[in-house]
């Protein structure tokens, strides 16, 4: 059973809620509220994004714990829990990966490709070699190729991209909260767009104007940056427009035993 704490409690609250359980039992995690944010900025923190995954691939797990959350993301939408299973992979010493399909699966499932690896959410490749830091793992790993099979994993250091330990097997989590299918993104646009018509026709005033020009700018770079790259900055925010059926947090859970903090705010 997993056993969840909400709170509809400040931030600051519900992290002391979630060092002060920590002391006392196991398996206790904060999982923090998303970022709603829909104009591009440059401040959304990767490092918010990946202690949420984290907390996603334990909340999908069987074992028993408890998730310190607030209101605000438990009454979230979120993609179906499937998509994160189906997403997620092991790759063991031995297999046979052919490169290419797999770097358009990481692609789907939010990850960037870059020449050099040195963040999480990225990887790389260079011929038989593929650089990847999944956001759940504390290192990136190497994966060479000896032919079509995986002939070493190796962990490495980003700063002087040196391989360090050799291992045998590392597991591949998706790296965004959204994944995405051809058809999801031909859906989504579709929806966005349809959503953008209504706001310029409701909004004809000259003042009214200007801010929806602002608008259309950044839909129409979002669009582009969809349909080329899989994605673009603030994509999370937009999680509804992409599935017929969105899921909430407690659809990732089994067996959900719910406290509520301060019920009556």
């Amino acid at each position: 059973m997993t056993g969840v704490q909400t709170c509809a409690l400040p931030i600051f609250e519900a992290r002391k809620l979630y060092e002060d359980l920590s002391f006392y039992v196991p398996d206790v995690y904060y999982f923090p509220v998303r970022e709603v944010a829909f104009y591009n900025i440059d401040a959304i923190s990767g490092d918010l994004r990946w202690e949420r995954l984290k907390v996603i691939k334990e909340m999908l797990s069987k074992s028993k714990k408890i998730i310190v959350t607030c209101i605000e993301a438990l009454a979230a939408s979120y993609i179906p829990p499937k998509l994160y299973e189906k997403y997620t992979f092991e790759l063991t010493t031995g297999d046979a990966v052919d490169f290419h399909d797999m770097s358009q699966t990481l692609v789907q499932s939010g990850y960037e490709r870059a020449q050099i690896v040195e963040n999480k959410g990225q990887f790389s490749i260079r011929g038989g070699i593929m650089d990847i830091y999944p956001p759940i793992s504390a290192q990136p790993f190497r994966i060479e190729l000896f032919g079509d099979e995986i002939d070493s994993i190796r962990t490495f250091n980003v700063e002087t991209q040196r391989s360090v330990d050799k291992i045998n097997s590392v597991e591949i989590f998706p790296a965004k909260e959204i994944i995405l299918s051809k058809e999801n993104i031909e859906t989504g646009s579709m929806r966005i767009q349809k959503d953008l018509d209504i706001v310029i026709n409701n909004h004809k005033t000259k003042k009214d104007r200007e801010v929806v020009k602002k608008i259309q700018q950044i839909i129409a770079a979002n669009l582009e940056s969809l349909n080329e790259n899989w994605s673009f900055e603030t994509i999370d925010s937009f999680i509804p427009y992409f599935y017929d059926k969105t899921a909430n947090l407690l659809d990732y859970m089994e067996n959900a035993f719910i406290v509520v903090d301060e019920a009556a705010r």
